[in-house]
């Protein structure tokens, strides 16, 4: 049988299974949350619990925006990019974006580099511009983004609180790769020998993890009192952590 709902979004019953066919665009991510949670389907929503929503809302609407962070070396990068791919939303690395700063001696690349190579922060004003330029654009406003590398502060994720909610939009997961730190410095020193890269010296990665400990760590708690943050354990195979990431997203 086929029951329409007042979004005009068609639904098709079978058992305890429930067959979602789009045919209109929903207005707002929160018109599908409403309406699922509403209505309880039976096999598709438990009370107030809805199954695959972030993977629903990439579906359906596109919009889906995600923060992953941890300590350096921890693997944000090779899964901010599995990630990207499976919810077909924009991956934003402000590490990569100074890092290609640094190599083609921007303006950018000159004042982010004198602090890359100390292992420290880049100040909130750099880096909060050119998150919100990137943010605003139009891959990111019609499909999401995944933020990695960014917020590394609190005033960093207060001030992407507020850069969201200008537009009506929000984060909707944060995922802590969580890695002890004898194994981050032995990835890196390994990274190091095979890229060169200057950040990657034994000093400035001890000194990039106590910069971690005291200004990112504290992100945590702030992300967890707002009920976004999940920390998945980033020791193990690639595709399993990211089979890890997938049953708390999916």
């Amino acid at each position: 049988m086929l029951q329409r709902d007042p979004f005009n979004l068609p639904f098709f019953f079978g058992g305890t299974s429930l067959l979602i066919v789009v045919g209109v665009t929903l207005d707002t991510v929160q018109q599908i949350e409403s309406f699922l949670i509403s209505h309880s389907y039976e096999g598709f929503v438990k009370k107030k619990e809805v199954w695959n929503l972030i993977y629903l809302r990439s579906i359906f609407i596109g919009i889906v925006n995600i923060i992953i962070f941890g300590p350096p070396g921890a693997g944000k990068g090779t899964q901010a990019v599995k990630i990207a791919e499976r919810y077909k939303i924009v991956h934003i690395s402000t590490g990569d974006m100074f890092r290609s700063a640094v190599k083609n001696g921007t303006d950018l690349g000159v004042k982010a580099k004198s602090f890359m190579d100390k292992g420290e922060l880049v100040p909130d004003d750099i880096v909060i511009g050119i998150i919100k330029d990137r943010i605003s654009e139009e891959d990111c406003t019609k499909s999401g983004f995944l933020l990695d590398g960014f917020p590394r502060t609190i005033p960093q994720a207060e001030s992407l609180d507020s850069m969201l909610s200008e537009e009506n939009l929000q984060i909707d997961k944060v995922i802590s790769l969580e890695v002890n730190d004898s194994e981050i410095i032995k990835r890196i020193l390994k990274r190091q020998e095979l890229e060169g890269r200057s950040d990657d010296s034994e000093t400035v990665v001890k000194n990039r993890l106590e910069v971690y400990r005291k200004q990112t760590e504290p992100l945590k708690e702030y992300y967890k009192g707002r009920d976004k943050l999940v920390e998945i354990e980033g020791v193990g195979e690639i595709d399993s952590v990211f089979d890890e990431i997938k049953s708390v997203l999916d």
